[in-house]
């Protein structure tokens, strides 16, 4: 194919071979010299491989030194003629002019089966009647560039202000979300004090946060407010994190910050709907007892000075107002309960639930005797929370228990599961039980699965849901194995004891 007697490496360096070889055959990056193979009209048909580095046979995968001598193309790497490669070559030869690319590579290179995927920068340069070449893998780089750029698009993209200051409070960084949410352009605010984005009476504290995390401490997520470029408050809840070069040494610090001002006037604007709606509970449980009262010993004056007056209707009609007039009252004072529980944040105190719920039994204990109840309680876990309204949950689940019991005595059980993120509660029960239909509103206030069949207000399982969400549990129901109810609820880790609680 050859119309050309083979060169030599010497042919191409001349008397400088043995010092190239001893110069380049330790460098880094892959480096070759190859002369060009040409056919019977001139044109070159392949490239031959008169010398490469130990970096390149490494990436070739076999020696390049040795007699025969592979075609680069046909014998190492036939893929470059498939992505253009060749052409590239062959127009560095016949022109002179240097090439360089950034090239992705995806083939066959060196023994049979063997296959690179990677980028590499190209650069080639001609000598003589072929080329010098060095092939530097970039791959990594590459990736670590678009993830930067991926990254960048992310912070740019976000609605959370991101911010980045220095060691001394300069702003270093402000993306698109920071310019939204405070006002300021990037390039009004950066190189100027954070400070200028705290109000007065804050800087202190916030100070104190950064200088802590410029030590290497722990800034934990807090709500605070920074100042627009209007000079008006914004509330908003800042996560903080330093920042560190190469080295491991803090530079700085960077903080996400997000808006919660809309957050903070609605939860006002909660608190004050709660207020004024417990206010109300509180006045109309406390003014409608009086005239239910008023009817209900109206109705018994009336039955007892009218008696032989009476006929069995009569009775009748004065029994449904005691009767209505009783549910009343005990309505009322479900809704208290209901609204009492809430007002506050529950207390967060040690509560050893075992001692709780022995004494509430001893407390219900009349109840229990007359329906001929049972209650089996497992060793349960002391937690933190709110005693009062923890015991209200226990209360309302056994006393359920009693009321909704099936023809046998109830039995009820209590035991307590450790469990990844907190402990799982169970009250099961062997009573009449409750269909599936019904598991998910019976928590909910005024609903009865069983409605007026068994005397109740609907809104004892409404505290109960209640009382466990403010404690940060949740609450459910499940067919109990041999029938009845299994009633659970969750404590999470942040209520419950730790193993070294004493």
């Amino acid at each position: 194919m050859a119309t050309h007697a083979t060169p030599t490496f010497e042919d191409f360096v001349g008397d400088g071979a043995d010092a190239f070889r001893a110069t380049f055959d330790l460098f880094p990056e892959p480096l070759g010299i190859l002369a060009s193979v040409r056919g019977d009209s001139g044109a070159i048909v392949d490239f031959l491989t008169l010398w490469g580095n130990q970096a390149l046979e490494e990436l070739a995968g076999m020696p390049l030194n040795v007699e025969p001598r592979p075609l680069l193309i046909a014998d190492v790497a036939p893929s470059l003629r498939d992505i253009g490669q060749f052409d590239a070559y062959c127009r560095v030869v016949e022109t002179g002019i240097p090439y360089a690319d950034e090239v992705e590579f995806d083939g066959d290179v060196g023994p049979p089966g063997r296959r690179i995927i990677g980028i590499f920068k190209v650069g080639i340069n001609k000598l003589g009647d072929g080329f010098v070449a060095m092939w530097r893998d970039v791959t990594a780089l590459v990736r670590a560039e678009e993830a930067i750029e991926h990254l960048a698009a992310i912070v740019e993209s976000t609605d959370d202000a991101i911010v980045g200051a220095d060691e001394n409070g300069v702003i270093t960084a402000w993306n698109a979300g920071a310019e939204r949410l405070l006002g300021w352009s990037r390039e009004e605010i950066v190189g100027r004090h954070v400070g200028t984005i705290v109000p007065r009476d804050e800087r202190p504290s916030q100070r104190a946060r950064y200088e802590n995390l410029l030590k290497g401490g722990n800034v934990e997520r807090f709500e605070t407010h920074w100042v627009r470029r209007d000079r008006t408050l914004i509330d908003v809840v800042l996560t903080a994190s330093a920042v560190r070069d190469r080295n491991g040494t803090i530079i700085g610090a960077s903080a996400v910050v997000h808006d919660i001002t809309e957050l903070k006037r609605i939860q006002a604007e909660l608190t004050r709907s709660n207020a004024e709606l417990e206010q109300f509970v509180a006045i109309a449980a406390h003014d409608l007892r009086e005239p239910l009262s008023s009817i209900s010993q109206f109705a018994a004056l009336l039955e007892r000075f009218n008696n032989d007056d009476l006929d069995d209707r009569g009775r009748e009609i004065i029994e449904n107002i005691q009767r209505g007039t009783r549910r009343a009252r005990n309505l009322l004072d479900g809704l208290r309960e209901y609204s009492r529980v809430g007002r506050e944040q529950p207390t967060r105190e040690a509560v050893d639930l075992t001692l709780l719920l022995e004494g509430l039994l001893e407390m219900i204990g009349p109840a229990l005797r007359e329906a001929q109840a049972t209650v089996h309680i497992q060793p349960l876990p002391t937690v933190l929370g709110d005693e009062a309204e923890l015991s209200r949950v226990f209360q309302n689940l056994v006393l359920n228990a009693l009321k909704f019991r099936a023809e046998h005595p109830p039995a009820v059980h209590v035991t307590a599961t450790r469990e990844t993120g907190g402990w799982l509660l169970c009250v099961r029960d062997n009573g009449v039980g409750v269909s599936e239909r019904d598991r998910e509103r019976i928590f909910e206030i005024f609903s009865r699965a069983h409605g007026d069949s068994v005397p109740g207000t609907g809104i004892g399982l409404a505290v109960c849901h209640k009382v466990v969400s403010r404690h940060g549990g949740r609450i459910w129901v499940e067919a109990a194995d041999g029938g009845g109810s299994a009633f659970l609820f969750t404590l999470p880790d942040i209520v419950a004891e730790t193993a070294e609680a004493g």
